[in-house]
């Protein structure tokens, strides 16, 4: 199954714009192809499976992997900054 242009599009920007090392922005290009993969094979079970079971298992598909890809989509906002130690407070005595 060929997955549209625009969801391969938004995987690799969230990648390059989340300022990750390139073995990162490899993983969430990765995981961001595969989780919407995994969204769009679960809906075509849920639609054409020949059984309950196999609807319903794309339809749990569909809830799990669509919440994956929306956390990846929050990660990418802000990278983590080194934690800087508070100014030291100097008295001003002369």
């Amino acid at each position: 199954m060929k997955l549209p242009l625009a969801f391969v599009l938004v995987a690799a920007s969230i990648a390059a714009h989340a300022g990750l090392p390139s073995s990162d922005q490899d993983f969430v290009t990765t995981a961001g192809q595969g989780g919407l993969a995994e969204v769009a094979l679960g809906k075509l079970a849920s639609q054409q499976g020949a059984s309950a079971a196999v609807k319903s298992f794309g339809k749990q598909m569909v809830a799990d992997h669509s919440k994956g890809n929306a956390g990846l989509r929050r990660r990418r906002v802000k990278p983590a900054r080194p934690c800087r130690a508070p100014p030291r407070k100097t008295s001003k005595r002369r």
